[in-house]
């Protein structure tokens, strides 16, 4: 079942301001709405083998493989599922004298021949499109902590160890993400093909401010296509146990307690691209090349960090652990072992004088990457956000860092309120 662009049109009209149309917390909708969104439903929502329900409220519908929403995309009516990549690259970079991984998602599983896929509410599906409606807008803002590639590039994957935080504080209207992206398109800015993978925090989205894992894509730089997780068709889910949206299980308030490791790179036989997790490289899903007209082929640039965002009503939200990069690993966020495949195949450290390092010098800071041999490089990143660009106030007490820039402060002056740049590839 399809919604046709008038009902789309109709939905996303009302969508906009049904989250301010409540009794006592319930949205209140007319019958048309409601009708509208019950058919949407039922395109996101498949028929479930088996029904799973955890302790945070989410519910995991165990879905036939071959009938999973990714595949009602228009340029996979006739894919072949790829059980397996042709070849995973890299998996003995990983140092064995780091610490023990564990991935946190905590989940039995689904049947064989079934994969595990997160049930939408109705309510969930309102403040869903009001996000990716109102983060379009210029009236959000968005800061960023990252190293990435330099210049413009051939690269055919990226891989790294996040550390993952609790950031129970943060509130509607305001969003927090650590990730990987992997980028081509930027001649056309428009025409700017992504796909990405990390942890976020994002009641919006979910209803909570659980630290969950995410996935998404866009093949027109956030204008029509793509999605979160897998709330539209694209990425192929194909783990029983590991799934886009699952609570990430942190169990301090004040310090990472857990990694998430990650590898996206391009199969070099279907040139799908690839998602796993875990030092093992346990494969999550891909996204299918008939998706990208331009990433398709390479990407251009790569980019691991943290993104906040908020209302412009709201302080912008804590990056990382809340803490500044100048902080250090025991209290600071972090990515470490990131690698960069330069070919099909292969990872290996990003080479230094193509590093392009990256911060909003107020609330947020990364650190210069420290090289650590063939395993790659480590940085530090984040802070505790609080900046009000009416007020220009950052961060309790208006707290400042002093360093070197790049790497704690940019020494800008007291109540400037400097605007960034978009990273490449990112709309919000």
């Amino acid at each position: 079942m399809k919604m046709t662009a008038a009902a789309l049109t109709r939905v996303s009209k009302w969508c906009l301001l049904a989250h301010q149309v409540t009794v006592n917390g319930r949205l209140i909708l007319s019958k048309e709405e409601d009708w509208e969104l019950e058919k949407q439903l039922k395109v996101l929502n498949k028929p479930a083998i088996k029904t799973i329900k955890l302790e945070n409220g989410d519910v995991f519908d165990c879905v036939d493989i071959y009938k999973q929403p990714s595949l009602d995309h228009p340029t996979l009516k006739n894919h072949s599922i790829q059980l397996k990549p042709s070849h995973y690259p890299g998996s003995d970079k990983f140092s064995s004298i780091n610490k023990s991984h564990k991935i946190g998602i905590e989940f039995e599983g689904c049947p064989a021949g079934s994969v595990p896929i997160r049930r939408i509410t109705k309510e969930e599906l309102v403040t869903s499109k009001n996000l990716l409606n109102v983060f379009r807008e210029e009236s959000v803002k968005n800061r960023w902590a990252y190293v990435g590639t330099l210049h413009d590039g051939e690269f055919y994957g990226a891989q790294a160890t996040l550390s993952v935080s609790n950031l129970s504080s943060i509130q509607l209207g305001q969003s927090s993400h650590a990730q990987i992206w992997v980028i081509n398109g930027e001649a056309d800015p428009n025409k700017i093909n992504t796909v990405q993978a990390g942890w976020h925090v994002l009641p919006q989205l979910y209803g909570d401010s659980l630290s969950r894992f995410f996935v998404y894509w866009t093949a027109d730089y956030y204008q029509s296509t793509g999605c979160y997780n897998l709330r539209c068709s694209g990425f192929v889910q194909l783990n029983p146990r590991i799934t886009p949206g699952m609570e990430l299980i942190v169990s301090s308030a004040e310090a990472h307690v857990n990694e998430l490791t990650l590898s996206i790179f391009q199969d070099e036989n279907t040139r799908d691209w690839w998602l796993t997790v875990g030092r093992v490289q346990e494969a999550v899903g891909y996204w299918p090349k008939s998706l990208f007209p331009n990433l398709s082929s390479k990407a251009n640039k790569v980019i691991w960090g943290g993104v906040a965002s908020s209302n412009q009503n709201q302080p912008t939200p804590p990056m990382g652990s809340g803490q500044f990069a100048s902080e250090g690993d025991g209290k600071a966020a972090y990515f470490t072992q990131t690698l960069i495949a330069y070919s099909p195949g292969s990872f290996e450290p990003l080479h230094s004088d193509e590093q392009s390092v990256y911060d909003t010098n107020k609330c947020y800071s990364v650190s210069r990457p420290d090289k650590l041999g063939e395993l790659g490089y480590h940085f530090n990143y984040g802070g505790p956000g609080g900046l009000m660009v009416l007020t220009a106030i950052c961060c309790p007490n208006d707290q400042r860092r002093r360093g070197r820039r790049g790497e704690n402060d940019g020494g800008f002056d007291e109540g400037v309120e400097m605007v960034p740049p978009r990273p490449p590839g990112y709309r919000w």
